[in-house]
């Protein structure tokens, strides 16, 4: 129990998603989320799941900088039908 404490105390890369409601999403929603967050990776759609813009930010996670990252994207997107609604952290703290 101590050791997932500890880990949850160090910054981790967090994956952020944003769904659009066209696919694939305007060139320009590319280029407004990449002079923000210079991770951006498309994901295109396939069987299993829908197309999507994945971007990451290494931090501590917190609800608070969740909720700010997501309102702020999210915030940017409308012109291109877009929002960010979904995060998540996969795997163990980067050392």
């Amino acid at each position: 129990m101590r050791e997932a404490r500890e880990a949850r105390a160090k910054p981790t890369l967090i994956d952020f998603n944003v769904d659009f409601r066209n696919w694939p999403p305007p060139q320009a929603a590319l280029t407004e989320l990449s002079r923000h967050y210079p991770s951006v990776d498309v994901i295109e759609p396939d069987e299993y799941h829908d197309g999507y813009l994945l971007f990451q930010v290494y931090a501590l996670v917190t609800y608070e900088l969740v909720m700010n990252i997501q309102n702020e994207v999210t915030e940017r997107m409308p012109p291109f039908q877009g929002e960010c609604s979904s995060w998540g952290v996969w795997g163990s703290s980067t050392e």
